[in-house]
């Protein structure tokens, strides 16, 4: 099922005869307007630096500071490991839960288990857990469709050669090599390796209030859009909707 996707009224889809499918502003967009809103994206994870102090399904922020006078009352954020591979951690059991049957991790967790304490890049965990969504979802479902039209270029990032060729293949020869450990399905090096060039084309950071990074994300439906390279909008997250 895909989820909940919002687009902002001043904004509509149209194929454009030289640019294909993108988003036009239907007038004047006014300053912090949302344009659009994924409530689920694919994949949204934490970086290295961050899976300590960020649940790993909603990506709250683990806090223990007590408000101060002129801050409404929040509730303290508490994350617990995942006790099968003690790398990920949850700020609530539905979370845990959610991110076991409806992500991946109930495939990834034997993998982070046996590669413990070594911690894999979050591009080879993207790649694995938008592999296993993949493979595991119906065909003709609405993310097999999100993610089979998505973009990889390969063949031009093979052309090109250099560092990000050179990091696509030892990315998706080591993620294959992981994934062997499952039970459930193993891939090969090409097909992560395509998975690897769709998820540098189309991904973004996850970014703080204050615009610190602090993961990795990818919605299929905002990814699929062209756009102006003028930088003139950002991505953001409120929780698990970006």
């Amino acid at each position: 099922m895909s989820p909940p996707v919002n687009l902002s009224p001043s904004a509509y889809l149209k194929d454009h005869p030289s640019a294909g499918r993108g988003v036009f502003a239907s007038g004047t967009i006014p300053a912090g307007t949302e344009i659009l809103s994924v409530a689920d994206p694919l994949i949204c994870i934490p970086d290295e630096a961050h899976l300590d102090s960020c649940c790993h399904y909603c990506m709250a922020e683990a806090t223990d500071e007590a408000p101060s006078v002129n801050q409404a009352y929040r509730a303290p954020v508490k994350l617990s490991y995942c006790l099968g591979c003690r790398v990920v951690k949850y700020c609530s059991k539905a979370c845990q839960t959610t991110d076991w049957k409806q992500k991946a991790h109930k495939y990834e967790c034997v993998i982070y288990k046996a590669q413990y304490p070594r911690i894999l890049p979050v591009t080879a965990r993207a790649i694995l857990r938008m592999a296993k969504q993949f493979l595991s979802e119906t065909p003709g479902s609405n993310i097999v469709g999100g993610i089979g039209a998505l973009k990889a270029h390969a063949e031009d990032f093979a052309k090109i050669g250099g560092d990000i060729w050179e990091m696509a293949n030892l990315t998706a020869k080591a993620a294959a090599e992981f994934s062997k450990v499952s039970k459930q399905i193993s891939f090969e090096p090409e097909f992560l390796r395509d998975m690897y060039c769709k998820l540098l084309i189309n991904s973004a950071s996850v970014v703080t209030q204050t615009f610190d990074p602090i993961g990795l994300c990818l919605a299929y439906q905002s990814a699929m859009f062209n756009h102006s390279c003028d930088p003139n909008a950002r991505h953001g997250k409120n929780g698990k909707r970006n």
